[in-house]
């Protein structure tokens, strides 16, 4: 009897054991929204906008959100921040996937879409707006930057 005693209590502590790692949920602790958004001009032009992440545990997402009519001809990016130029000639290119000239974490997000999560430590990050070559005119593109962790501290988002 005293062994099942001390072995529910050993399963039982990591379920209450606080913000050890394991005991906290894990979800959306902060949006870093674009707002009104940004401006990328026509014809393959590129812009960006730099974005930090504070926490230890973060893993981030990119919502890119489609206003209503034809979706623009814009993919989102994240990149390190030192990127100062994501696209070399044709995009996207006429055969097979881009090939980005920096490091990329996300990309490419669609418009009306979000990416998967990726975990990335803390630091500074640069979103790109990257538009299509036969893009006729400037868009103006909105995208938030989901961030995610263990919620300890406070309920979810």
């Amino acid at each position: 009897m005293r062994a099942r005693l001390v072995l529910a209590t050993i399963l039982l502590l990591p379920a209450g054991g606080g913000c050890g790692g394991s005991g906290c949920p894990f979800g959306l602790v902060e949006t870093i929204p674009f707002y009104p958004g940004i401006v990328v001009g026509c014809c393959g032009a590129s812009a960006f906008a730099d974005f930090r992440v504070a926490r230890d545990d973060a893993e981030i997402d990119v919502s890119y959100t489609k206003a209503a009519g034809a979706a623009p001809p814009v993919h989102a990016w994240v990149t390190t921040p030192d990127c100062g130029r994501l696209f070399e000639g044709e995009y996207p290119p006429p055969g097979g996937s881009p090939r980005p000239l920096c490091t990329t974490y996300i990309g490419p997000v669609p418009p009306g879409e979000v990416s998967s999560r990726r975990r990335v430590p803390p630091g500074t990050y640069r979103l790109w707006a990257q538009a299509f070559s036969s893009s006729p005119e400037p868009q103006s593109v909105r995208v938030d930057i989901g961030v995610w962790g263990e919620q300890c501290d406070r309920p979810p988002l």
